[in-house]
């Protein structure tokens, strides 16, 4: 009987053809073996389906869905990894051994339900011309509980493309298609990134390069660009609104191991540190917020 595989890398596609190879060929160069890759394609008119056809070690299917969150949600509910990692056609990975770093640091520390890494930036020709989070690879992120203040002082979000999680863990943020809130509606990923931070779970900044991600005209990032500014506005006021509840004490933030076992909390002695570590991520680091988009 075929092991499950633990890790589970999901793509989805409609009509980028184009790019699909290069996607693709930089998921299977991956030295870790133990992975699966899906690719939900949005019944695709252009060549897309025969590329896919041509990788016989990838599950993939082809119908029409309304949007790429669509068809991720088809994709997590295909997944069987005890992990799971997103890459969008025309991302690829630039690390062979990402998957192999990332399964490695959540299989030695229950604690922890995340890594990720700073991706780098790749113009629509395939140049690479800057890195995502420069200032983490003269000195890393907060990891584990330190990274508290430091979201709640800059807003930060994980990138997408390059983060690992337990699939236990996506499974209870990932919001339902039936969600009628605008915020999961048009940006499920960035919800996970809140609903992950107020639930406790802890994350760990791993100082390499795991992947390129291109910007080009026809990117997903561009075609709903409106609706990210929109959500990452409230992404950034409910993050205020969260941090005020906590430091007034009317929330008392928990930490969680990646089963969901409570591990910790935040108590009321300690809140005027974190009110003192806050302020100093917000005075020395840049604030992530609706004027960095894109």
């Amino acid at each position: 009987m075929t092991s499950p595989p633990r890790l589970s890398v999901l793509s989805t596609n409609r009509n980028m053809a184009h790019w699909l190879p290069e996607t693709l060929d930089s998921i299977f160069r991956q030295s870790f073996d133990g992975f699966e890759a899906i690719m939900v394609d949005g019944a695709s008119t252009d060549a897309s389906v025969d590329v896919l056809a041509a990788y016989p070690r990838l599950r993939w299917i082809s119908e029409p869905d309304a949007n790429a969150n669509e068809g991720f949600d088809k994709a997590i509910a295909m997944a069987r990894g005890e992990y799971v990692t997103f890459c969008p056609v025309s991302d690829g990975y630039l690390s062979r051994n990402w998957f192999a770093r990332a399964v490695a640091e959540l299989d030695a520390d229950p604690s922890l339900s995340l890594v990720w890494g700073a991706d780098a930036l790749m113009t629509e020709d395939g140049d690479l011309y800057g890195l995502v989070f420069p200032q983490f690879h003269r000195k890393p992120a907060p990891c584990g509980r330190d990274f508290l203040p430091y979201w709640l002082g800059t807003h930060l979000w994980f990138p997408e493309q390059n983060y690992v999680i337990r699939r236990s863990v996506l499974s209870r943020l990932w919001p339902s298609r039936r969600s009628p809130s605008y915020f999961d509606h048009w940006n499920p990923f960035l919800r996970i990134i809140l609903g992950f931070h107020t639930g406790g779970y802890l994350s760990k900044f791993l100082p390499i390069i795991p992947n390129w991600r291109r910007l080009h005209v026809d990117s997903v990032t561009e075609a709903t660009k409106e609706h990210g500014l929109r959500t990452l506005t409230q992404y950034v006021d409910e993050i205020d609104a969260y941090g005020r509840a906590v430091l007034n004490g009317s929330v008392r933030h928990l930490f969680r191991a990646g089963d969901g076992t409570k591990i910790g909390a935040v108590e009321l002695h300690e809140l005027p540190e974190l009110t003192e570590r806050i302020a100093h991520w917000r005075t020395s680091h840049p604030v992530h917020g609706p004027r960095n988009l894109g």
